[in-house]
């Protein structure tokens, strides 16, 4: 080889020993920059988060509305205090009057009379009775801002009360002075028995005359028998009957003490009444007052002292009434001339009936006026 040849041949070797020196420089390098970044050298990343407020979530609550049957129960009033209501939980209700003329009775009403109230949806339902008279009537009924208003179905009027007190939910005492039996109850006779009145605890009346000149009813004596109602308020008795077609109305304040009754009307006049049949000894020497029953035990009369009578049955078929009838009802009796009248009222019927009768030790024998022949034995 000659010494050009060997010249080049060395510089060739060198630029390729220099190119391979700088590739595998270059790579180390590359390697490096791909290598990761170790915790201890990595600087931390920041995030910032956007400058927002943040709101609480809230849950709204819903409350159903108070439902009408609850929004109901508690006691009203009209604006005139003339009448009002008082709806009890248990489906009791109290109508009260002051000096208001109900339809049906026609006569002015003072104090509490006890019936039921049914209620669906806005449709109210009252029962209740005052005397032998049954009243249902039927509403739309709507509460607001503690007034009731209630739009009567058969007449279209509407009637506002005001809440006269908190709801109630417990049953308050009947003091019902329409229906509860008091002393009045009974059979009561003058001095010279021309009038008779006839008392019983369903607040229908029965006056009897007998050649009777009352003054302020009619001109004429009057004979007769005649059927109406009373009721008493406070110390005072209000009734009311019909004589020959002119109804007429008394109002008298009464007492009542040792089987006497007193009457005084309104212009100051006092009339004295006793109670008929107190301890009656009965033709054949014994007394009829004490209970009595037949001897299937389907029915029985308890005579007692001052005319009153209470006459029971079970499940007997009356005359007039014909269903049967289960319980007791209250009249008034009187005896005259060996002869038996028993005075009383089943569902609005009066009844009266008239027996020839004796008593002998415990056996009491009723003898109708159709001949049929009842006998009782004491209990």
């Amino acid at each position: 080889m000659d010494k050009n040849t060997k010249i080049i041949a060395g510089l060739l070797a060198a630029i390729v020993t220099v190119f391979v020196v700088v590739v595998v420089i270059t790579a180390t390098a590359m390697k490096k920059d791909e290598e990761p970044t170790t915790a201890a050298t990595q600087a931390p990343t920041v995030t910032v988060a956007p400058d927002v407020t943040t709101t609480p979530t809230t849950t709204e609550t819903t409350v159903p509305p108070t439902p009408l049957s609850e929004l109901i129960l508690g006691q009203w009033t009209d604006s005139a205090n003339m009448s009002g209501y008082a709806f009890y939980a248990d489906g009791t209700v109290e109508m009260t009057y002051v000096n208001l003329t109900v339809p049906v009775i026609n006569i002015p009403i003072n104090g509490v009379s006890k019936g039921t109230y049914t209620l669906e949806g806005d449709k109210l339902t009252t029962k209740f009775s005052i005397y032998s008279a049954t009243i249902e009537n039927k509403y739309t009924v709507k509460v607001e801002n503690n007034s009731l208003s209630m739009k009567d179905h058969e007449d279209g009027e509407t009637a506002t009360y005001q809440r006269a007190a908190a709801p109630v939910t417990t049953v308050q005492p009947n003091t019902n002075p329409v229906s509860d039996i008091d002393d009045i109850v009974g059979s009561w006779v003058n001095d010279n028995a021309t009038v008779r009145y006839a008392f019983n605890d369903d607040g229908t009346l029965k006056v009897t005359f007998s050649d009777a000149k009352v003054a302020s009813i009619s001109t004429s004596v009057l004979n007769g028998v005649y059927t109406g109602v009373y009721l008493t308020d406070g110390s005072s008795v209000i009734i009311q009957f019909t004589v020959n077609g002119q109804k007429i109305t008394q109002r008298c304040d009464f007492s009542v003490a040792k089987n006497t009754l007193s009457l005084t009307d309104e212009t100051g006049n006092t009339n004295l009444y006793v109670r008929e049949g107190t301890s009656i000894v009965t033709p054949g020497g014994g007394t009829l007052v004490g209970k009595w029953e037949d001897s299937a035990a389907m029915s029985g009369y308890e005579f007692k002292e001052g005319g009153v009578v209470v006459i029971t049955y079970v499940n007997l078929t009356v005359p007039v009434v014909n269903i049967p009838i289960n319980g007791s009802f209250t009249g008034s009796y009187s005896v005259s001339g060996g002869k038996l009248t028993v005075s009383y009222s089943i569902y609005g019927n009066s009844m009266v009936e008239t027996y020839e009768y004796s008593v002998n030790g415990n056996s009491l024998t009723l003898k109708a006026s159709d001949g049929n022949i009842s006998t009782y034995i004491k209990k």
